[in-house]
């Protein structure tokens, strides 16, 4: 139906769902950092707005502006979501609370 045409990006598993949205959050963590970065070269490693785009979620939602982050950023925010499963996991779903955080991380 013409009426309904979405763009539409089809994931075969909530796997790679969830691995496209991570580079989404990479580049949002990766443009917040390189806010307080002074040293332009670390700016750099982050990612850009020219930078080449790494996922087909990014594609879908760049519209000339998005801060596209570098691999290795994906790769500190996907090794953050695991680290935090795990304690979700081992914690029965609650965050450890106050200095008990370190010891879980």
């Amino acid at each position: 139906d013409a009426e309904h045409d979405y763009d539409v990006v089809f994931f075969p598993s909530l796997l790679e769902f969830k691995t496209e949205a991570m580079s989404y959050i990479a580049g949002y963590v990766g443009n917040a950092v390189s806010r307080k970065l002074l040293c332009h070269e670390c700016v750099k490693a982050l990612g850009s707005r020219v930078h080449p785009l790494l996922s087909n979620f990014l594609k879908l939602k760049d519209r000339g502006g998005l801060f596209k982050p570098t691999k290795s950023v994906i790769i500190v925010c996907e090794e953050t979501e695991r680290c935090l499963q795990r304690i979700l996991m081992m914690t029965s779903g609650r965050l450890p609370q106050g200095k008990f955080i370190l010891f879980a991380v």
